[in-house]
């Protein structure tokens, strides 16, 4: 079954003193795959219910529709961004992680929005009797809504400068990196109200193995480099190993900013820091992170964000590359 519907999400609060909702009154929610169409409807519903509670505490004002699908993948690939790109829209799937929401910049009108996409597992969680199940796809809701608001401050910010900005070649390696990093951070950040100790937990659990492995891993791709000798190719396959850590540990590093927090209440990702020689690149870019979101509302360059570009380039000379 696929179906289109517009959900009304201006209903009046149940507790007059919450703050507005801010999502556009009437959005799209696009339902793809559901075998019955009653349910399907269900849990359309079930997610604009929560969308509306959201929208009280995060900014939402540029949403632009909310896609449901049970072939995600397919539905991140057909996506209409609204302009045209060679870029085809993935989700994150390897032997440690797998992705099951995005929040996507897309053009319409001529003006930046964001489009939400969730696998249909994460909505018809939303109506399983299982609490865990329930209040786990209410914490994944609630960091996509903050993606909403993370893609808003930028565009506010610097007009004109998503998806249209060029990359220096460098940068092209390791800006769509570094973007990557402010915006988990800043979405786990604003959303971390909504998942407590069931989102460190599991923020925690997503870092610890990827420390493990990303020494290895990269080293394994730099000796294979010593016999093929292409330069583009070692940097896609030992670079990403390196910098993933970086790349997960801001979820981290944002939700427990987000609840007053500091690394001890993750141990086990204290430990996993130090014996993986990850502990300084890390605490270097929390520090970074940090100030970013205190300068937030008074940025005035995009190039206030190459700090985080730096800590990558350290972070890859400290493991063996280093760009020249």
């Amino acid at each position: 079954m696929s179906l289109s519907e517009s959900l009304p999400l201006d209903q009046e609060p149940v507790d007059p003193g919450l703050p507005p909702q801010t999502v556009p009154k009437n959005i799209s929610v696009r339902l793809d795959g559901f075998a019955e169409s009653t349910f399907g409807e269900e849990c359309g519903h079930a997610l604009a219910d929560y969308v509306r509670l959201i929208s009280r505490l995060i900014n939402l004002d540029r949403l632009d529709g909310i896609t449901v699908a049970y072939d995600y993948d397919s539905a991140l690939a057909t996506l209409d961004r609204g302009f045209a790109t060679n870029h085809r829209l993935s989700r994150t799937s390897n032997d440690l992680l797998a992705g099951v929401a995005m929040t996507v910049a897309v053009v319409r009108n001529g003006a930046i929005r964001a489009h939400m996409v969730f696998h249909a597992q994460i909505a018809a969680n939303l109506l399983s009797e299982n609490i865990e199940h329930q209040k786990m796809s209410l914490c994944i809701v609630a960091h996509e809504c903050g993606h909403v608001e993370t893609i808003s401050d930028l565009d506010t910010a610097f007009p004109g400068v998503l998806l249209q900005s060029p990359f220096s070649a460098q940068n092209s390696i390791l800006q769509p990196v570094s973007e990557t990093i402010w915006q988990e951070y800043s979405a786990c950040r604003l959303s971390a109200r909504f998942g407590n100790d069931l989102q460190t937990s599991i923020y925690q659990e997503s870092l610890v193995p990827v420390l493990r492995v990303a020494r290895d891993r990269a080293n394994s791709a730099i000796r294979d480099y010593r016999s093929h000798g292409d330069l583009d190719k070692v940097i896609r396959e030992a670079g990403p190993y390196i910098w993933e850590p970086l790349r997960i540990g801001a979820y981290l590093l944002g939700h427990l900013d987000g609840l007053g927090l500091d690394i001890d209440s993750a141990p086990d990702a204290k430990e996993a820091l130090t014996a993986t020689g990850y502990h300084d690149c890390m605490f270097t870019l929390w520090s970074e992170l940090r100030q970013l979101w205190d300068q937030k509302g008074c940025w005035n360059s995009p190039s206030q964000f190459n700090v985080l570009i730096d800590v990558l380039e350290n972070t890859m000379a400290a493991k063996g590359m280093i760009f020249r």
